[in-house]
């Protein structure tokens, strides 16, 4: 991707000559980057034709210098490489611009590198400009935009994204190294949930090993130089302690086993924890976790801009004494800190978490290999924009061990409070509880996972009241999942989505137990209400291929859509294709077959339009409609074989019951 230069327009001078010396601040130059001047997925310009990408240029006279991009297919992005002339530091991301709705307002991701930062709901139809305060930038950096929730409905009835330009404000140059910082989770356009800012209860800090770390330099440093071993056997915990207090920008672990009885402290800003080679963290048989605290082998604490690479970590915990529960041992574990990678680690066997992150901004945990933990393999807490990808997380499935130390085995990636979570092309496998939940986040994205044999629910969204009671914009699209349990007494389904404003479940694969192995329930995609939360609204279920569940389709949300599915099963284990528990929902071109009963709905439900379905093999009947079930429309089915009745219930005539093949209304 070329740099951004020429076509980078400074709209205002930099004052810092005319200004005094405010140490850490520098004058606030704005630089816009227009939209057109970006470029687009490929890496190349966009061009001045519609239709010729996800997106491209419009002259429009109403623009900033005439012209702005349109943006109109899923993932279409506009990037601009920050040019060399810009200050490294924090800057205010000003987007101008605007939307073209259509169920729902279009939704701009906000990445850095990569990183999502935070996002842009474009909810207004004239061109507006809203900021996004406390994002860090410096000279090369790719700032991209990315449209995440397209839409199309036909004719009319599409939504878009349209970018104008983006202007960047410094509030004030980035330190190249502080010993206690304390990152501020970035700020949200004021639609979106605010995050909660109750603490969580089980970080209470130990106290640490090594004294905070002096100011960074530019130097590697290699653990040995600090008496480290490697040699599995020599407690190498007071030498690491002392190679990351050295304050050196990388700290490199050679080849070897490097033994640790107490949390090894990383501190400061702009750093890197690599291995070179096959180096591992090893947890000594007096390692202890202490009551109501974390505890992580690897501990973050206050960092900015910290990667950790290529280390394995190794809890033992099968060889440790039996602790409490509550006595927690993370692999690795980050308290309020920001902009953290956590790449090509190999995390097995610890007491509790793989992976923690917590009071957080500014997360991805890429190509990481994470196995056996005793709760979680990835959890975050309060941690706003994070993502979640490649990531292979194997857990332990169902032992029936009463050994406290083999029993556990939770959720292989959480992530509870905050906003912004992507998990995309992850492999979670053997989840003895449900693979992958969010919990009070908005914002949330799960694309392209694997999900194999687990003991409740699959992908599950839901709030966390009392501090959350709602959640908006989801997005379940293209995931596998497979192979419920019922390892825990209150599973239901392979993807729940719990009061949620605005969701889409699009294009997944579900396969069903058939009735083997007895799941506590079962349904293929489940939307209801959380507890005495609101209900779920503006949920879309397209383009899914959900086989052999006890249900198909679980829906209590009004004016819900469901189009272009297939939902196929076999009698008498599948009963039913989609059961309808919301107001004016529209079933349009879906197939159902084998199941009991294809449509089902519930007694009051009202103004439900069935339309464009093909029904196959339904012992009872294809649409069940003899529930109180007032204004439902069956129109341009088809009925083909096996079916016992067409339609069970009172249809008026006209337009309410026409054009149907194979079947009629009573």
């Amino acid at each position: 991707m070329r740099p951004m230069t020429a076509r980078c327009v400074l709209s205002a001078l930099i004052l810092a000559a005319a200004l005094p010396a405010t140490a850490g601040l520098v004058a606030n130059p704005a630089l816009r980057l227009e939209a057109e001047a970006g470029m687009g997925n490929t890496g190349a310009p966009m061009q001045e034709r519609v239709g010729s990408g996800p997106a491209w240029i419009n002259r429009v006279p109403a623009a900033s210098q005439g012209r702005e991009v349109m943006i109109a297919g899923q993932d279409g992005a506009v990037r601009f490489t920050l040019p060399r002339t810009l200050s490294a530091g924090t800057y205010t991301v000003a987007v101008t611009g605007y939307g073209q709705a259509f169920d729902g307002a279009p939704i701009l991701a906000v990445l850095v590198n990569g990183i999502q930062k935070s996002r842009v709901t474009l909810d207004w139809a004239a061109r507006a400009t809203t900021s996004l305060r406390g994002v860090s930038l410096k000279p090369g950096d790719v700032l991209e935009l990315r449209f995440v929730n397209d839409a199309y409905g036909g004719e009319g009835k599409d939504r878009n994204a349209v970018l104008d330009y983006v202007q960047l404000s410094a509030e004030s140059t980035a330190p190249a190294f502080k010993t206690t910082a304390s990152a501020p989770a970035p700020v949200v356009k004021a639609s979106a949930v605010k995050a909660p800012t109750a603490k969580p209860p089980l970080v209470k800090a130990a106290t640490p090993v090594a004294k905070a770390a002096p100011a960074a330099g530019s130097a590697t440093v290699n653990v040995r130089s600090f008496g480290a071993t490697g040699n599995g056997k020599t407690d190498d915990t007071a030498a690491l302690n002392r190679a990351m207090a050295s304050g050196a920008a990388t700290v490199v672990f050679p080849e070897g086993q490097y033994l640790v009885s107490a949390p090894v402290i990383v501190q400061g800003n702009k750093r890197v924890i690599k291995a070179d080679g096959n180096a591992q963290l090893v947890a000594a048989s007096s390692f202890r976790g202490v009551p109501g605290q974390q505890r992580g082998m690897l501990w973050l604490r206050g960092v900015r801009d910290v990667t950790v690479q290529g280390l394995s970590i190794d809890g033992r915990k099968s060889t440790l004494p039996d602790q409490d529960d509550t006595l927690l041992i993370q692999g690795i574990l980050a308290t309020g800190s920001d902009t953290l990678i956590f790449r090509d680690l190999k995390i097995q066997d610890v007491t509790a978490d793989g992976i923690a992150v917590l009071d957080s901004s500014n997360v991805l945990t890429e190509g990481n290999q994470i196995t056996g933990t005793g709760r979680h393999g990835i959890w975050t807490f309060q941690t706003n924009n994070q993502v979640h990808r490649r990531n292979t997380v194997t857990g332990l499935g169902f032992t029936g061990s009463d050994d406290r130390r083999r029993r556990g085995g939770g959720i292989a990636l959480l992530g509870t409070l905050g906003n912004g979570f992507i998990a995309t092309d992850n492999i979670l496998k053997q989840s003895s509880d449900t693979a992958t939940k969010t919990e009070g986040m908005s914002q949330v994205e799960y694309r392209g996972n694997t999900i194999d044999t687990f003991g409740k629910d699959g992908i599950k969204v839901m709030p966390y009241p009392p501090k959350v009671a709602s959640i908006r914009d989801v997005l379940i699209e293209k995931n596998t999942i497979v192979g419920i349990h019922p390892w825990r007494p209150d599973g239901s389904g392979y993807i729940v989505l719990q009061s949620v404003q605005g969701g889409r479940v699009l294009n997944n694969t579900v396969q069903g137990s058939k009735g083997e192995g007895e799941p506590y329930q079962e349904d293929a995609v489940r939307v209801n209400t959380y507890a005495s939360g609101p209900q779920s609204s503006q949920i879309v279920i397209e383009g899914n291929d959900l086989r052999d569940t006890r249900r198909g389709v679980r829906l209590a949300s009004d004016g819900a859509v469901v189009r272009g599915n297939t939902i196929s099963g076999t009698s008498p284990w599948s009963r039913s294709g989609l059961i309808v528990s919301g107001q004016q929902v529209q079933i349009l071109n879906n197939t159902f077959k084998g199941e009991v009963v294809g449509v089902l709905l519930d007694k009051g439900i009202r103004a439900t339009r069935v339309q464009g379905n093909t029904f196959e093999n339904h012992e009872q009947a294809a649409i069940y409609a003899n529930n109180e079930n007032p204004d439902t429309a069956v129109v341009d089915n088809r009925f083909g074989s096996g079916i016992n009745m067409a339609v069970a219930g009172q249809i008026n005539p006209g337009e309410n019951c026409r054009g149907n093949t194979g079947g009629s209304c009573p």
